[in-house]
């Protein structure tokens, strides 16, 4: 029964659009990963190490696969966290919870479907790995004419499909116990947090080992491992599973399996929960009556703009309220605070060189890695309340109301840049803390509100609108996310392909740079 629900999890999933999009997004990106390594693009440069290192030698296909592979956390979630979350959003848990299936076999058949159908997507970047090595203009001397197959399979079998493996139980898991996609998409921030920690501190060469080992990706530590080898060995020795690599390994596939077996106890397939006993008491008790009628008074309509447009704080602060109070978005917070004061370390360090934690160099640190999270919440919260009415099931009721569609969208954008100050002021608070942690006490608080709040935010407002209009315009929630985060990904890496003019990079600015001396 596992094997038959898995099957046809699986097949469902070969009928769907979105599967066949992630698998070429796969393929065109390792094709284009290779061109560019291979000299095919110009103005683009992927080194791994020098320009005698083999662009699809054992060592390149090692770190593209890993990278390539990890950069796909958010279709594990999507994939993972859908498999089990359809069955509530869609209400057919009543279904499956009520038929003769074994909870096993549910819950092993989900995640084991939704896993063949990752494996199958990230199949693609072998296949664009071979397509790329051979784009016309790459380099005939940087390449393997036939490379090995155990140098496609060992990337696979030691660093992709485990981060596979692992990723899919933990985010089955959070969508099975949560019964929703948001938290999902939280756990990866986390995970992404905890790559950009361990890039950070191999930084500083006496915490390799550590940086080894809590890398979720598995990158860190085959770089580690192959650190000091010759030319010679990256393009012909292949990886082994030894060293920080298999430690690394086996601490967080154990980590993905203590998660995934707890997750399966904690799970229960109830058609029909009762309700706590102090809401069947509320339930029980009877509304107190009113003592004496109260006359109603006249009430007078006022359509205007002006008065549509009084409304937008009101409905801002409901909006923000609701999510400042939600457990995701403390999650996504704290996420942040610890990612700062894990590189806290390591701020003010250069080599090993103490310096004096300036306001631009805890900007430059704290604020560029925050970043990555106003980005992701930004996203995420655009679909949400875009979709807020909707998920409550009242969205039949909100749009026959005669208040305009305009209100609604102005009110969503200003919640939207009210949640990017509040988080602007998390980093602000953040960064003078490192300060006085380290005992530097001079806090140039204009520096940080011209830099936060002017010169960031805005263009995080121009994303939030952008990402209003793409959840409204796509008018699917988790498409709607993908297309969101895609677009990230993809205006990040445009001046690495070559496309460096801000005209068509869409709330692109300038590079500034400060110092003490000069300012800006």
């Amino acid at each position: 029964m596992t094997w038959t629900i898995a099957w046809f999890d699986f097949v469902r999933r070969l009928r769907t659009v979105s599967t066949y999009v992630y698998f070429v997004l796969f393929g065109v990106l390792a094709g284009l990963w290779m061109a560019a390594a291979g000299g095919a693009l110009a103005s683009a440069r992927v080194s791994f190490g020098g320009d005698k290192v083999l662009v699809n030698g054992p060592y390149a296909l090692a770190i593209g696969i890993a990278v390539l592979g990890f950069a796909g956390v958010t279709v594990i979630g999507s994939v993972a966290g859908r498999a089990v979350q359809q069955d509530y959003e869609y209400g057919t848990y009543h279904f499956f919870f009520t038929a003769p299936i074994r909870k096993a076999d549910y819950f092993f058949g989900r995640l084991l479907g939704a896993w063949l159908t990752l494996v199958l997507v990230f199949a693609s970047i072998a296949i664009g790995v071979v397509a790329g090595a051979h784009w016309p203009g790459v380099d005939g001397a940087r390449i393997v004419a036939h490379p090995t197959w155990q140098s496609f399979a060992r990337p696979y079998l030691f660093l992709l499909l485990p981060n596979v493996l692992w990723l899919s139980g933990c985010f089955f898991v959070l969508a099975a116990l949560t019964r929703q996609m948001a938290p999902v998409y939280v756990a990866g921030v986390v995970v992404l947090v905890g790559y950009l920690f361990a890039v950070n501190l191999l930084g500083d060469m006496e915490n390799k080992a550590l940086a080894a080992l809590v890398d979720p990706s598995g990158a860190t530590a085959f770089d580690v491992l192959a650190r000091y080898w010759s030319v010679a060995q990256k393009n012909t020795e292949e990886i082994p599973l030894a060293g920080e690599l298999l430690w690394n390994r086996a601490l967080w596939l154990g980590i993905g399996l203590v998660v995934t077996l707890a997750g399966y106890a904690a799970f229960r397939t109830q058609a029909v929960t009762s309700l706590p006993l102090r809401k069947r008491r509320q339930a029980a008790d009877p509304a107190p009556e009113s003592a004496r009628a109260v006359a109603l008074p006249q009430a007078v309509l006022d359509r205007s703009t002006g008065a549509y447009l009084r409304m937008i704080p009101g409905l801002a602060r409901l909006y923000l309220g609701e999510i400042l109070r939600s457990p995701r978005f403390l999650t996504i917070v704290l996420g942040g605070v610890l990612m700062v004061i894990g590189n806290a370390a390591t701020l003010g360090s250069m080599y090993g060189t103490n310096t004096y934690p300036l306001t631009y160099k805890v900007l430059d640190v704290v604020g560029g890695l925050f970043s990555l999270f106003v980005l992701i919440v930004t996203a995420i919260y655009a679909g949400e309340l875009v979709f807020r009415e909707r998920d409550a099931r009242i969205e039949d009721i909100t749009d026959s109301t005669p208040a305009p569609t305009w209100l609604s969208f102005l009110a969503k954008l200003v919640t939207l840049v009210g949640l990017q100050a509040v988080l602007m002021a998390v980093v602000l608070a953040c960064s003078i803390g490192v300060q006085l942690a380290k005992g530097f006490t001079r806090i140039e608080l204009g520096h940080y509100l011209f830099e936060l709040f002017v010169l960031q935010m805005s263009g995080f407002f121009l994303l939030a609108v952008l990402a209003l209009a793409v959840h409204t315009l796509v008018n699917n929630k988790y498409l709607g996310h993908f297309a969101v985060l895609l677009f990230f990904l993809v205006t990040a890496q445009l001046p690495t392909l070559g496309f460096e003019d801000r005209l068509y990079r869409y709330a692109s600015r300038p590079d500034l740079v400060y110092s003490d001396l000069n300012g800006y």
